[in-house]
């Protein structure tokens, strides 16, 4: 095999690495995204549910105030 030979033969061989190497990279990506997708999701319900919990606590919060009111009116009567 002559010079041209060797090198259309390296080239071949670097084309398929590359390939191969560029399918690997498109796998690791997917299964990223995908990861990032779950957590982006996670991330969502949990900031929902911290919300939700502080909508809660004020409620209560509203609640123990008129409780008290009510007390201290029954205290005075």
């Amino acid at each position: 095999m002559d010079k041209r030979g060797f090198i259309i033969e390296d080239l071949k061989n670097q084309i398929v690495r590359l390939t191969d190497e560029r399918a690997l990279f498109f796998a690791l990506g997917k299964e990223q995204e995908e990861k990032n997708t779950q957590l982006q999701e996670e991330n969502d319900f949990l900031i929902k549910q911290a919300e939700e919990s502080a909508k809660r606590e004020n409620e209560l919060v509203s609640e123990v105030a008129l409780l008290r009111k009510q007390i201290n009116k029954e205290n005075e009567a």
